[in-house]
C-alpha cells in the first residue's frame, strides 16, 4: 500500500466512524432518550456524550487531514479534487456544528441538576437534536464525498 492509498483508507475509514457513530446516535440514543423520564434522560446524554466527545473529534480531525493530504500530490485529477473539497467542507461543518454548538451544551447538560425541569429539558434538547441532524448530514455527505472520490 503506498502512501496515497493509506491517506484514503484512513479519510474513508475515518469518515465512515464519524457518520456512523452519529447516524446511531440520530436513530438510536435520541429516540431513547425522548422516551425516558427526564432525570434518566439526562443521565443517558451525560454518559453517553462523556464517552463520544473523547474521541468523535478526533476522528474527525483524522479524516479531514488525511483528505486534505490527498490535495497535495498534483497526481489527483480535477473530480478527484471536487470530491475532496466536498468533502472538507462537510467535515468542517460537523467540526463546526460540535465545536460551537454541540459540545459546550454538552458542558452545560454536565451542570444540570438531577431535577432538572421538563420545560427547560425539552428546549435545549429539540435544538440539539436539531442541530445534531444537521452534523450527521454533514458527516454522511462527507462519507459519500471521500469515498467518490477514492473510486474515481
Amino acid at each position: 500500500m503506498n502512501p496515497s492509498q493509506l491517506l484514503e483508507l484512513l479519510a474513508v475509514t475515518s469518515a465512515g466512524i464519524v457518520a456512523g457513530g452519529q447516524l446511531l446516535v440520530l436513530a438510536a440514543i435520541i429516540p431513547a432518550r425522548q422516551l425516558l423520564p427526564v432525570p434518566a434522560a439526562v443521565r443517558l446524554h451525560r454518559e453517553s456524550s462523556r464517552r463520544i466527545d473523547r474521541y468523535m473529534p478526533a476522528t474527525v480531525a483524522i479524516s479531514a487531514l488525511a483528505a486534505g493530504s490527498l490535495l497535495i500530490p498534483s497526481v489527483r485529477g480535477d473530480a478527484d479534487k471536487a470530491f475532496l473539497i466536498t468533502g472538507l467542507v462537510c467535515s468542517f461543518i460537523v467540526g463546526l456544528l460540535s465545536a460551537m454548538v454541540l459540545m459546550p451544551t454538552n458542558r452545560c447538560i454536565e451542570q444540570w441538576p438531577d431535577t432538572v425541569g421538563e420545560p427547560e429539558f425539552r428546549s435545549v434538547f429539540a435544538r440539539w437534536n436539531r442541530m445534531h441532524a444537521a452534523r450527521t448530514v454533514s458527516a454522511v455527505l462527507a462519507l459519500v464525498a471521500y469515498a467518490l472520490a477514492v473510486a474515481s
